[in-house]
């Protein structure tokens, strides 16, 4: 799995690691039992196309902020020092509430008229800066940002983070603090390292950390607005670390929608794949377990992102996008269409991704273990990719 997601995923020896969101994708390589009939792809005709410029940017980050910069090649771009995932500007969620959107680490929520090149992008808040986002959700008719920092990699004389919900005004974009760790009768140095909405109802768990002894508190309410309010621990519910990790568990790919199930199928993966399905309007993403075939030894490393919506005429659309650059699209029609997108360097991965005006956007990053090194985007028509 996807080392950022794993580690935020689960929590295992008071370790918590995280669950973790954008529009479509999915599944790395496995062996299909030999009883299973395989599911046609249509391979789409290799046919030359004239290639537009800046398919790839990277996020440059200097003395005056974060920028989009365009390459021509991923090789190109110039190494920059390895950071934690934590730390460093790279895409770290997606959301498909309305129009598609990136949160981009350590500066804010970005649409596709944003992520242009040479587009400056500005720390949007404060807290952008002093914390790590760690998730992006639809609450109250606005996107909130998950903010925490991390006890292991952030610096010991930051000052410390109270905030855990930072919402975004959908007119102005402006943000507020929407939700604090003290309002659930916990400290308020608290840090919110996973969040989720699980069968309707609400699961989170904090993490203290005060330099001498960790504490976790587990967390389980109806309504996730309940966290907004400044009396919120009246409505929470404090949980066993058993019963937030079974909440967490990943959901069985056998309940994906039928499209998306056709496309994992497709798919031969010798590890066990992880989804991180975008239902288009959902609050925020599930991840969905697709065994292994592999009778040998298996690590759980491999990521997908899967997205689903309808198209203009109401019809079914869905789309999975392997770290590798393999996109499926099915549109239920046509049955399934394979793409590539280019292939990267070694220890390089493409994540979230959204499609729109005939157009993908990819974000990839190089990620050995659990630091980030360059990230960015890739940009193309769909028509360009064979």
């Amino acid at each position: 799995m996807h080392k950022k997601q794993k580690l935020q995923q689960v929590f295992v020896s008071g370790i918590v690691l995280q669950v973790f969101a954008l529009s479509i994708a999915l599944l790395f390589s496995c062996k299909k039992n030999a009883e299973e009939a395989p599911v046609p792809v249509v391979q789409e005709p290799v046919v030359q196309k004239e290639q537009t410029l800046n398919h790839w940017l990277y996020f440059h980050t200097g003395a005056g902020g974060t920028i989009l910069k365009p390459a021509d090649t991923v090789a190109e771009i110039p190494p920059v020092d390895f950071l934690p995932w934590t730390e460093a500007v790279h895409v770290a969620d997606a959301g498909f509430y309305g129009e598609p959107v990136f949160l981009v680490n350590k500066c804010g929520i970005y649409g596709k008229d944003d992520l242009t090149p040479n587009a400056p992008l500005p720390v949007q808040h404060p807290l952008f800066s002093l914390a790590s986002a760690g998730g992006l959700y639809h609450i109250g008719n606005a996107y909130n940002v998950r903010m925490y920092q991390n006890t292991v990699f952030s610096s010991k004389t930051h000052k410390k983070n109270t905030c855990f919900l930072l919402k975004r005004n959908k007119s102005s974009k402006m943000y507020t603090v929407a939700a604090e760790s003290a309002w659930l009768n916990i400290p308020k140095e608290a840090q919110c390292t996973a969040l989720q909405q699980v069968h309707n109802k609400w699961y989170a768990c904090f993490k203290l950390d005060d330099g001498n002894a960790v504490s976790f508190y587990y967390l389980r309410c109806n309504d996730a607005d309940a966290l907004t309010k400044e009396d919120a621990f009246k409505d929470v519910t404090a949980i066993s670390r058993e019963e937030f990790r079974e909440a967490f568990n990943p959901v069985s790919y056998n309940l994906l929608p039928a499209l998306l199930k056709n496309m994992a199928d497709a798919v031969d993966n010798t590890e066990p794949l992880y989804i991180r399905f975008f239902p288009s309007g959902a609050v925020h993403n599930t991840v969905f377990r697709k065994p292994a075939v592999s009778s040998g030894t298996m690590r759980e490393i491999s990521d997908a992102y899967a997205f689903f919506s309808k198209n203009e005429n109401q019809e079914p659309v869905a789309a999975l996008l392997l770290a590798d650059g393999t996109l499926i699209l099915n549109s239920g029609e046509t049955g399934l269409k394979r793409l590539q997108l280019p292939v990267l360097p070694r220890n390089f991965v493409y994540s979230y991704f959204f499609l729109a005006d005939n157009r993908i956007t990819a974000a990839w990053e190089e990620q050995p273990f659990f630091e980030v090194g360059r990230s960015g985007l890739f940009t193309a028509r769909l028509d360009e990719l064979l």
